[in-house]
């Protein structure tokens, strides 16, 4: 026990602090090399099987799997494949003369599977089968079965090349971003020759390898202190949007740039979306002061754009590279961790900013994946402790004393509101950090690197994974998540039981006119008085909501009088989806939606801050009819007579 206090110690406080979180890790898989065994990327089949890429030196160690030797004593790759349970199927070892370094992976829509990897000298590629293996120079991409064999390839020649990122399409296309530095020679690309800066690309090609089409950004300035990786994903529209960090200066093309207008050491992120004939649709422009760093982003299925990233003292949204007006936010000191997205035409619905006095302490995102419920998965890494407030006002706290670099996970709502974090394993000694995200609609993986040994919790009992070489090695865990709370569904679309019959709108008596003008009001008759069991006589419903209507809807009264802060839905009338805002009020406001026979469908309490609070509902799943939406708070009431057409 006493050995396992600090770990404890956090996990209870987690627990104070977010009841609804329950975390439960399923199993861990541990891979460990000479001195480093690193995973690089991750993709899950439908059927649950995960096919992991990394790094390895010297040879790799397997918790159920004979080891991997590299022959050559140095830096390999491997191509791992596991059970959705966590059993080793079969590894593939990439193994050159030299330096090995592996890229992405990904499960194409027609199951097969593409990987990208690099070497600066020939090597051969292996596969399952028997027979001889394809020899490849420098800079790989190749499609595998599900069983580990060969099908194709592509390379290219060139000093420091990569194919860093890979999305596929569900049309039979996947999409492939990456760089090079110095043009030499390409088997199927034509690649723009330079003497400086590094260019990157986006290609297309389909499943079976056929290039469809290449598109070439060229930096204004090399910058040997950043890595480049730019990312690329296809969302629910079947579009690619690509996104990159560069420094000074990006060239798209002769008539169209992107510049930086602070320190030369600042650097911008930048979003690109494609349609599928390459022509570019619309750019953004993320940045500020210093160090920007994308930890990841992801497409939902109407095509909009969510992501995370890390950020010096400010960090603004541009277009066309002039300084958006609607949304910016600044850090008083040090770094800052910053939550956006944008819908499917590049505008920016929202940004959220948070930051620690201490620069350390702010939480480094490193991977970012949008759940199945539209919640927003961010993994990465934090210094010692992480403060961060929620919506309703209650602060969550990860961390402490003496953790010092740890792993970091958390869940974020579709407006960017945090459910939970937590620390999915925990560093006993040293250092360990959230590297990955895989998943597909039932299965999520993560992975992390660390120093020393790893303290994991597998389905509620602790177990200690001790290092044999104290290096940097790698270890996989399939996890549960949350499920999303009943205050977080968009709209209960089962019949009303007695459990969801909290309290009606208006009372089973025909209340009077005045009665209800003083409800509106706020004055006399209270929302007790007039919650009775109402009448489901549909006329007397009728004429109830004609009643409110008329002197809610146009009516702007406030307690005693006053005009009430601005509170507005559109459209209305509507087929499902709309907007709900409220502009200059401070405090607490509960929402609430009624059926016409005064069913609770919907309850949230939100808190605001005196600016401008916007949120979409939908109305879609429900029957159409007439509904009553009730906003509520100090000093404020609203009723709105909403028509689901």
């Amino acid at each position: 026990m006493t050995k396992h206090i600090f770990f404890l110690l956090f996990v209870l406080g987690v627990c104070i602090s977010n009841s609804s979180a329950q975390i439960t890790n399923n199993w861990s898989y541990y891979l460990e090399g000479i001195s480093s065994a690193d995973v690089l990327d991750m993709s899950v089949d439908d059927d649950g099987n995960i096919y992991v890429l990394g790094d390895f030196y010297s040879k790799l160690k397997l918790p159920d799997h004979a080891e991997v030797k590299n022959v050559n004593y140095d830096h390999a790759g491997f191509f791992l494949k596991l059970s959705k349970d966590g059993k080793t199927k079969w590894v593939l070892p990439f193994m050159g003369k030299h330096y090995t370094h592996m890229d992405a992976v990904k499960v194409l829509s027609d199951g097969n599977i593409l990987i990208s990897g690099r070497h600066d000298m020939e090597m051969k590629l292996p596969s399952i089968s028997k027979g001889s293996k394809t020899s490849v120079p420098g800079t790989f991409m190749a499609v595998y079965t599900p069983e580990g064999n060969l099908v194709w390839n592509k390379n290219m020649s060139t000093l420091y090349g990569a194919f860093t990122s890979i999305a596929s399409d569900r049309l039979g296309n996947f999409y492939v971003a990456g760089f090079y530095h110095y043009s030499s020679s390409a088997k199927d690309l034509h690649l723009p020759a330079t003497k400086g800066p590094f260019v990157e690309f986006l290609l297309k090609y389909s499943n079976q390898g056929e290039l469809k089409w290449e598109k070439y950004m060229k930096h204004r300035l090399m910058d040997y202190n950043f890595t480049l990786k730019p990312l690329v994903r296809v969302g629910g529209d079947e579009l690619p949007v690509m996104s990159s960090v560069f420094c000074k200066g990006m060239i798209i093309d002769e008539k169209d740039s992107m510049l930086t207008s602070k320190p030369e050491d600042e650097r911008d992120i930048y979003f690109i979306k494609w349609n599928q004939d390459g022509t570019p649709l619309w750019k953004k422009q993320m940045g500020g002061f210093s160090s920007q760093m994308l930890g990841g982003f992801d497409i939902d299925e109407k095509g909009n754009v969510f992501g995370a990233g890390k950020f010096y003292r400010e960090f603004v949204v541009k277009e066309s590279g002039i300084t958006s007006s609607s949304k910016e936010y600044k850090s008083k000191e040090g770094q800052g961790f910053v939550i956006f997205s944008m819908d499917k035409d590049g505008q920016l619905l929202d940004l959220h900013g948070h930051n620690e006095n201490f620069y350390l302490a702010t939480p480094h995102p490193n991977d970012f994946k949008l759940l199945e419920d539209g919640r927003q998965l961010i993994a990465g890494t934090f210094w010692d402790t992480i403060r961060y407030a929620k919506a309703d006002g209650k602060e969550i706290m990860v961390g402490g004393w003496p953790i010092n670099n740890n792993a970091l996970a958390g869940i974020w709502d579709e407006r960017g509101n945090l459910d939970t974090l937590w620390l999915p394993i925990f560093a006993k000694n040293g250092w360990v950090s959230s590297t990955h995200i895989a998943r597909n609609k039932n299965q999520l993986v993560m992975s992390f690197f660390s120093f020393h040994d790893i303290l994991v919790n597998i389905q509620g009992k602790e177990k200690t994974i001790k290092s044999s070489n104290d290096g940097r090695n790698s270890l996989i865990v399939s996890m549960n998540i949350p499920e999303k709370r009943k205050e977080d569904l968009e709209l209960l679309v089962e019949a009303c039981s007695e459990e969801m019959l909290l309290k009606p709108l208006i009372s089973k008596q025909l209340p009077t006119r005045e009665s209800i003008f003083a409800f509106i009001k706020g004055e006399g008759s209270s929302m007790s008085d007039l919650t009775q069991v109402m009448d489901t006589n549909s006329s007397i419903t009728d004429s109830l909501i004609e009643l409110v209507d008329t002197l809610a809807n146009n009516l702007d009264v406030g307690r005693g009088g006053q005009l009430v802060p601005e509170c507005s839905v559109f459209p209305n009338p509507t087929e499902g989806p709309f907007q709900f805002r409220v502009k200059a009020f401070s405090g607490e406001i509960s929402i609430r939606i009624y059926s016409s026979t005064g069913c609770l469908l919907y309850a949230q309490d939100v808190r605001l801050d005196g600016g401008e609070y916007e949120q979409q509902f939908d109305l879609s799943s429900v029957a159409a009819g007439t509904y009553l939406m009730v906003v509520q708070g100090a000093g404020m009431k609203k009723v709105f007579r909403m028509i689901r057409s």
